[in-house]
């Protein structure tokens, strides 16, 4: 089958995409492919997914999330991401503590989209997903922000469709569990396959899916713990 002829195959709407992202940002037959896995190959759902993604991308962050617009969070070391899970993913790290839910839903959506960023930024040929870790010790009503859990899988799903491998929750509790309740029924059954609750045996399961010496200490690893609050950056020690 000739290039011209396959080219002309492709649905106009996919067509208008592909020239468009072709002056926005990289992107191969993978992209089309999370898309299309993302909606069960469903051309039409595919085609829409990509035609929201577009649309947010270019009129809310064209150019992404600056570490500068993100400072506070970054310094309260809300979440972070130094090292690789055994699959070569890597994980970000949110420790939902320090997170209030008196925080605007504008501002929690902006610290995803640059956490979430900077994760794609790492990502290696071989491994074009990320895990999540979501440490939930000391979680509490403060913490309680139903806005910020339905943005953080809303994300997943619309604007970076199978670029989760992994979301595993520790130190779940009956605060956090009355929040899940809510958001759970409409998460996508692919998506649901991917989160994971672990109990006091979490340290174990997670040296299992991380090389402890990268794992911090506080999830059963040999690394030091990070400070409890550290003026940050969301960048990666030499050799990451």
């Amino acid at each position: 089958v000739s290039t011209l002829s396959t080219w002309e195959a492709v649905p106009e709407g996919v067509q208008r995409l592909y020239t468009i992202f072709d002056t926005m940002e990289p992107h191969d037959n993978e992209f089309f492919l999370r898309h299309l896995r993302a909606r069960e190959f469903d051309l039409v759902k595919s085609v829409a997914l990509m035609q929201n993604y577009l649309n947010w991308r270019m009129t809310q962050f064209p150019k992404g999330v600056t570490s500068r617009e993100v400072q506070h969070d970054l310094a309260t070391g809300k979440y972070y991401c130094h090292f690789r899970d055994l699959q070569q993913r890597p994980v970000i790290i949110i420790r939902a503590r320090y997170h209030q839910k008196t925080c605007p839903l504008p501002d929690t959506v902006r610290m995803v989209v640059h956490c979430i960023d900077a994760a794609v930024a790492r990502l290696l040929p071989s491994s074009p997903q990320f895990s999540v870790l979501a440490d939930l010790e000391a979680f509490g009503m403060a913490n309680a922000d139903l806005g910020a859990l339905r943005a953080i899988l809303e994300a997943l799903d619309n604007y970076y469709p199978e670029r989760l491998g992994n979301l595993w929750f520790i130190h779940s509790n009956w605060v956090f569990m009355g929040l899940w309740k809510v958001v759970k029924p409409f998460i996508p059954a692919r998506t649901g396959e991917k989160i994971h609750f672990f109990g006091s045996d979490f340290r174990e399961r997670m040296r299992e899916r991380v090389d402890p010496s990268v794992l911090p200490q506080a999830y059963g690893g040999n690394a030091p713990d990070p400070p409890q609050v550290f003026r940050g950056e969301l960048e990666a020690p030499d050799g990451f």
